[in-house]
C-alpha cells in the first residue's frame, strides 16, 4: 500500500489545487492513506487567515469522506502546524480541533521571512552556518514543546541553500544537534517524516537526507511517516515509492500513519520496487 501523508490544497497559501481534484489523483495514484495537511503559519495566524482557511479545509475533507473513502482508499484531516512556538495562542487554538495528524515544522526563524524568500547571494557562508545553528535550534525547543505528530523535512532549509542556490552547506557538521533532537523525538515517541519533496526538486535527495533516516532507527526511532509535500495533483505520490525503498534500507520494517492523533504501523512488505 502506498501512503502520502503531506499534501496541500488551495486552502494553503501556496497552492491552487482544488481539493476534491487532490483526492480523485491520489485515487488515480492508487494511494491507499492519504492525509491533507494544509498550511497553518502560527506566527501570522490571525493576520494571513489560518483560522478560517484551515477550518475551510477541515470542513470540506470531512464533507467528502462519505463520498470518496473505500476499502482501499482512506483519506485523513491533518495540518502542518508551522512555527507554534512563536504563537502558542494561535497553536494551542489549532490544537483544540478534530485532527487526525498533525505535522510540526519550520519554515521560518522568529522574526525573519520563510527560508523560500531569503537571498541567499547576500549570505557569507559564516552567515549561513548561523541561520542553519539557529534552524536547529528552533526546532529542538519544538520538538521538546511536542504538541505534533510527526517533524516534517528536517533538512528545509538546504532545498533552497543548496538545492536553488548552490551554497553546498554540509549538514554533517551539525550531526550532534540533529542527534540530540532524533533522541527528543524518540523520548516523546514522535516521529519523524521522510519528505520526498527534494528527489523532485534541484536538492535531489529526501528531506533529510537517507543516512539521517538510517541515523533515527539506529538511535531507536519507532515511528517513520512519509509525505510528498504535493502542492499540485500531478506531484501526489511523487518520490514515494523511492523513499519507502530508502526507509527500508534504511532498517525500517513498518512505515507510521495517524488517525484521532494515534500512531499505526503499516509494514513495508519488500514490494517490488525494493528488489
Amino acid at each position: 500500500m502506498i501512503i502520502d501523508c503531506h499534501t496541500h490544497t488551495n486552502h494553503s497559501p501556496d497552492s491552487t489545487a482544488p481539493l476534491k481534484q487532490m483526492c480523485l489523483q491520489a485515487k488515480k495514484q492508487q494511494i491507499g492513506i492519504y492525509a491533507i495537511t494544509d498550511h497553518c503559519e502560527c506566527e501570522v495566524y490571525q493576520q494571513e487567515g489560518y483560522q478560517q482557511s484551515i477550518q475551510n479545509s477541515r470542513n470540506e475533507i470531512n464533507s467528502l469522506k462519505p463520498e470518496l473513502e473505500s476499502s482501499d482508499f482512506k483519506l485523513f484531516v491533518g495540518v502542518e502546524l508551522a512555527q507554534p512556538l512563536q504563537n502558542p495562542i494561535a497553536a494551542k487554538e489549532v490544537l483544540s480541533y478534530p485532527y487526525d495528524f498533525v505535522i510540526g515544522s519550520i519554515h521560518a526563524l522568529t522574526g525573519m521571512q520563510d527560508f523560500y524568500f531569503l537571498d541567499y547571494r547576500q549570505y557569507s557562508d559564516q552567515e549561513l552556518k548561523q541561520l542553519i545553528e539557529r534552524y536547529l535550534s528552533q526546532v529542538y525547543e519544538m520538538v521538546c514543546w511536542g504538541e505534533f505528530d510527526t517533524l516534517a523535512h528536517l533538512t528545509y532549509p538546504l532545498r533552497y541553500i543548496n538545492g536553488d542556490h548552490q551554497r553546498n552547506i554540509n549538514l554533517h557538521q551539525w550531526d550532534d544537534q540533529i542527534r540530540e533532537i532524533f533522541k527528543k523525538l524518540i523520548e516523546q515517541e514522535k516521529a519523524l517524516e521522510l519528505n520526498t519533496s527534494g528527489l523532485r526538486q534541484k536538492i535531489l535527495t529526501t528531506l533529510p537526507e537517507p543516512d539521517y533516516i538510517k541515523l533515527f532507527h539506529q538511535l531507536g526511532g519507532k515511528y517513520l511517516t512519509i509525505g510528498s509535500d504535493a502542492h499540485t495533483p500531478n506531484d501526489i505520490g511523487s518520490g514515494i515509492e523511492q523513499g519507502m525503498a530508502i526507509a527500508y534500507q534504511s532498517g525500517f520494517r513498518y512505515l507510521t500513519y495517524f488517525q484521532n492523533r494515534k500512531p499505526t504501523l503499516l509494514e513495508i512488505n519488500s514490494p517490488s520496487f525494493l528488489k
